[in-house]
């Protein structure tokens, strides 16, 4: 693709972002201008001169910005407008509740939350229609790629089915199998793009290699070896470069700065929340009589073995011979008000008593059951490296992918996030963990066949 293309395409993006914006920070104007710019009580507060009245507008606009950015919602041609639209639902709400409060502490009352409540309900009509349109305009301007997709194994893996269903943004021309001494020269000439499945290390660094000199764009499904060394630190030794690997982890800072807000959040969250985990707790007793709470050992930092906590989704004695086994679709084990809890998430509440303990964190590699993670371990030792990072209620790799996404697939992203931790990152990782509440996809069980083939099926 030539720069002017891309630049084109950078265009284009911005001023659609910049329409987002600058409607929604318009409608905040208004209201601000015509509803709180006035103290609400006579005496509270001064007029603000024009200038200030400038810096609130553009304050808000800032932050909508930067949590609309760190949400996706700028992901135009990415993300399916359900996800955008959700993205930028959970901004707006997030941002627009702080702004009452700030207004509150300036006029040292609370005002009317009509105003608010209206400015809010007019901002999602409009970005319901943002992002239908943009959406609808992108892909007017920008057709799909002609994609060659690239594999080595007798069978290309589901990377290829999930292209496909993005018919929008991909177009598979061609599929090919690939083997030792193949002129990738001849092969990729005409393509827009290239996807190159999991192949061995020659032919991936002879595909990377090609691809770049002929300015071909490449879509390479990464190993962990690949998202380590991403984290590498460049030196120099005399005239030579190096990548130095260090032994990563979270510096005393980081750690003492990710156990304050753990400790300080959760407590928060069981404060406001305990009304409704009482609820849950009387639906579950008066269904089947059963227990409230599951308890079962999972691993976190280290291989330490302890005891998660979790409102009882399944029948009693689900697993009454001892073996570990995955959720599997429609599994008939699950209650009524286990579909519910699950569904919702709210299963998960009791585990903030872990993090309060010290055994979780609120963000982190999800905790593996020792047994199933022995099974991966025969086929992904790598799979240990999760066990770098204290375990969490929510992580990266169930914010991208779901329940039944590929162990490997799910140890990459737990690996993107260790390696690239902050406290930033953390607070994307909590924004769309908010949205997986509204994706159904996000809690479906595994197929029978990865059930009875765990251990075979990720080599």
């Amino acid at each position: 693709m030539s720069y002017k293309i891309i630049n084109f395409k950078r265009t284009i993006l911005l001023l659609i972002r910049f329409c987002n914006l600058a409607a929604l920070t318009a409608v905040f104007a208004y209201t601000w201008y015509s509803v709180y710019s006035q103290p609400v009580l006579p005496g509270a507060a001064t007029e603000f001169f024009r200038k200030g009245h400038w810096l609130v507008v553009i304050i808000y606009g800032c932050l909508l910005m930067a949590f609309t950015q760190l949400n996706g919602g700028y992901r135009v041609g990415d993300y399916r407008i359900t996800e955008m639209i959700y993205s930028n639902f959970i901004s707006i709400i997030f941002i627009n509740i702080i702004y009452y409060f700030v207004i509150s502490l300036m006029w040292r009352a609370f005002p009317q939350m009509n105003a608010m409540l209206i400015m809010s309900l007019v901002q999602f009509v409009y970005v319901f229609l943002w992002c239908f349109f943009s959406n609808k305009l992108y892909f007017k301007i920008f057709k799909a790629r002609e994609v060659l997709f690239l594999y080595e194994a007798e069978t290309p893996s589901i990377v290829l089915d999930k292209m496909n269903r993005r018919y929008d943004k991909y177009h598979i021309s061609d599929v090919v199998r690939i083997a030792d001494g193949v002129r990738f020269q001849d092969v990729i000439k005409g393509y827009d793009a290239v996807a190159l499945d999991r192949v061995n290390p020659t032919l991936r660094e002879q595909c990377i290699r090609e691809c770049y000199a002929q300015n071909v764009r490449l879509y390479l499904v990464p190993s962990s070896d690949d998202v380590i060394l991403e984290s590498s630190m460049m030196i120099n030794l005399l005239d030579t470069p190096l990548y130095l690997m260090k032994n990563r982890g979270l510096s005393f800072e980081q750690e003492l700065c990710k156990r304050f807000f753990d400790l300080l959040i959760s407590l928060v969250i069981l404060l406001v929340l305990s009304p409704l985990m009482l609820i849950v707790a009387v639906m579950i007793k008066c269904e089947d009589g059963g227990s409230v709470f599951y308890r079962q050992d999972r691993l976190t930092i280290g291989g330490k073995v302890f005891r998660i906590y979790k409102f009882r989704s399944m029948k009693e004695n689900a697993e009454a011979d001892g073996k570990a086994v995955l959720m599997q679709k429609d599994d008939d084990r699950i209650t009524h008000v286990g579909k519910i809890i699950r569904k919702l998430r709210l299963d998960e509440l009791p585990q903030l008593i872990n993090v309060i303990q010290g055994d979780m964190s609120l963000i982190g590699p999800r905790p593996e059951r020792p047994e199933i993670a022995e099974k991966y371990y025969k086929t992904m030792p790598e799979f240990r490296f999760r066990l770098t990072g204290k375990a969490g209620i929510t992580g990266y790799a169930q914010v991208m992918g779901k329940y039944n996404t590929t162990p490997y697939d799910k140890l990459v992203f737990d690996l993107m996030y260790l390696e690239n931790y902050s406290l930033l990152f953390d607070i994307k990782i909590a924004l769309m963990t908010l949205k997986t509440i509204f994706n159904a996809d996000a809690t479906e069980g595994v197929h029978k066949e990865e059930v009875s083939n765990v251990d075979e099926d990720y080599e």
